[in-house]
């Protein structure tokens, strides 16, 4: 079983639906162990709605190319088409696999650890705040996740300027 970090993004639609559902379509293949707050961040090289962005903890059995279809194919159920992943447009949800059990993953489709995942706010702010819950409230499972990627979370965290107003939590 491995540990993973999915990161959820949507500013098109019902953004907290979006996410909601997005969840209970992902519990079909892992398992959902914690969820960051929601936190609504203003959207960067693209226009719309705010983004409302979540982190997930999950537990999987599934590679992480098994993994990235079934993320593809929730994409695609809600509403997004294949031409338009890549590119800076509003979106209903858009998946990103953060972290695949400490594992670097390198495949023509998927680069795991996230490659950008410490340049951006709205991942490493949710990120940061659960895994602040995962190790007061599951040391054990805390205890499991790869160190070196905690500690730069926490540092990146504290390196990043967040303009004013660009990010809040709202649940």
């Amino acid at each position: 079983m491995a540990n993973i970090f999915i990161a959820l993004g949507s500013n098109k639609g019902n953004r907290h639906f979006n996410l909601q559902t997005t969840t209970t379509k992902l519990q079909s293949h892992v398992n959902v162990c914690f969820k960051s707050p929601i936190y609504s961040t203003v959207p960067i090289g693209m226009g719309g709605k705010r983004v409302f962005n979540q982190i997930l903890f999950c537990q999987t059995t599934l590679s992480p190319k098994q993994l990235l279809n079934k993320t593809q194919e929730i994409e695609r159920s809600l509403g997004r088409g294949p031409d338009e992943k890549g590119k800076s447009l509003p979106r209903a949800i858009d998946i990103d696999i953060l972290t695949y059990g400490g594992r670097r993953v390198r495949l023509p489709t998927i680069i795991l650890p996230h490659p950008r995942m410490f340049l951006c706010f709205f991942v490493l702010i949710p990120l940061n705040n659960l895994l602040i819950t995962l190790e007061r409230k599951k040391p054990s499972l805390f205890s499991q996740i790869n160190k070196s990627f905690v500690k730069k979370v926490f540092t990146a965290r504290k390196a990043l300027h967040v303009p004013k107003n660009a990010i809040r939590t709202i649940a």
